[in-house]
């Protein structure tokens, strides 16, 4: 008798955290898309006008800056990362003030291998090697 009540128990309290995680991720998808459509009312030089403005904000309330960065691209096949997100990259990096920044992407061409000059074209940037 006691054991299925325990197996009831449980079988309830397996479907009540169920439940809140599927709701907890349904909120997040919801939320993701609401800020996701909210930069769409916007071009891209609005987007990069307000990015700028908020790390210069940033940057004024550091009291240490990095001098180099590092980026390294693994071979994970959940990360997206292309030319725009790395020129992207660069330029926070050029607004806060970063001089020297590395890049190591050890992908094979076939994977999405980041080359320097689809880079430099993306980007327009004055990064040198």
């Amino acid at each position: 008798m006691f054991d299925y009540l325990y197996q009831l128990m449980w079988l309830v309290l397996h479907i009540l955290v169920n439940v809140y995680e599927t709701l907890h991720f349904l909120f997040l998808r919801f939320q993701a898309t609401l800020l996701w459509s909210y930069d769409l009312q916007y071009n891209s030089t609005t987007i990069t006008r307000r990015d700028r403005a908020f790390l210069q904000r940033c940057k004024a309330e550091l009291t240490k800056l990095p001098r180099h960065l590092n980026i390294i691209i693994g071979t994970d096949p959940l990360a997206r990362v292309n030319e725009s997100v790395v020129a992207r990259i660069l330029l926070y990096a050029q607004i806060i003030g970063i001089d020297c920044v590395s890049l190591y992407d050890v992908r094979s061409e076939l994977d999405g291998h980041i080359l320097k000059e689809k880079l430099c074209k993306s980007s327009k940037s004055y990064w040198n090697e």
